[in-house]
């Protein structure tokens, strides 16, 4: 799970993704405005 914020620096993102082996597409499963429980987990 990443937390990190837009483009823009206007909100914040969490995006989870799963990472595959060389020669196999990595995916992102979930992507969302950050919750209170994500935003609590990171220094900002």
């Amino acid at each position: 799970m990443y937390v990190g914020w837009s483009n823009d620096g206007e909100k914040l993102w969490e995006v989870g993704l799963e990472l595959y082996p060389e020669d196999q597409d990595d995916w992102a499963f979930h992507a969302q405005e950050a919750t209170t429980y994500s935003r609590n987990q990171v220094k900002l």
